[in-house]
């Protein structure tokens, strides 16, 4: 199976259409508050170093990290939610399939169902529209903080527009 990228960015796009999501940053708790997805902030006492945030699809409630930095809870929340428009189905159907995110270092998890939710995450946080017309105007680490996602991941939307 190959990520269907062109399957993320339609569902990106209907949804910040849906949302009238005009200007950064994309509020993305209201977002999928919005579509009935509950977004609760928890302490993972002993795993609070690895785990980021995780889902429970059978009550609609994306689990994130409290001690994360904003930036990191916020991509926390679209990863997740990405997983939830995109990959409920499978999940549902098979919860073996789900994996929590977890901390890893960049380029190690290939599976191709979290490289759609990192997409998803990537294109609904810093929309392409919105970051064109930004882009140019203000350092890399300025558009990270005026759409709250890491320097790295503004670095990499920056490669796409």
């Amino acid at each position: 199976m190959q990520p269907n990228y062109h399957k993320v960015k339609a569902e990106v796009a209907k949804i910040l259409a849906d949302h009238g999501v005009d200007t950064p940053p994309v509020p993305i708790r209201e977002i999928v508050e919005d579509e009935g997805v509950d977004v609760k902030f928890v302490t993972f006492s002993t795993l609070k170093d690895e785990v980021a945030g995780f889902t429970k699809f059978d009550e609609a409630t994306i689990y994130v990290n409290a001690a994360d930095a904003l930036n990191r809870q916020t991509w926390t929340i679209a990863h997740e939610f990405g997983h939830w428009k995109l990959h409920r189905h499978l999940f549902e159907s098979d919860p073996q399939r789900y994996s929590i995110l977890l901390r890893r270092p960049k380029g190690l998890n290939s599976d191709p169902l979290e490289k759609e939710a990192n997409a998803f995450a990537r294109q609904l946080l810093v929309p392409e529209a919105l970051l064109r017309r930004v882009k140019g105007r203000v350092s890399s680490s300025e558009l990270a903080r005026m759409f709250l996602v890491s320097r790295e991941a503004m670095e990499q939307s920056l490669q796409y527009v």
